[in-house]
């Protein structure tokens, strides 16, 4: 495999993983207002605590 031009030697590619939404599996889900953390197969949606907005925990933020 050869390095792109403007990379260094030696340099790896990089992939990024897309996170499957319907998984099945278990994941952390947090809430934007209050930091509450739940454990759902399913996006909650709104946080039952504060009534804020929940992110997966496993989708970086950017």
């Amino acid at each position: 495999m050869q390095s792109a031009p403007d990379s260094p030697v030696g340099a790896h590619e990089l992939t990024m993983r897309d996170v499957n939404p319907k998984s099945g599996e278990e994941t952390a889900y947090e809430c934007f207002q209050c930091g509450n953390i739940i454990i759902k197969e399913h996006s909650p949606g709104r946080c039952p605590d504060c009534s804020g907005p929940m992110r997966n925990r496993q989708t970086p933020l950017e």
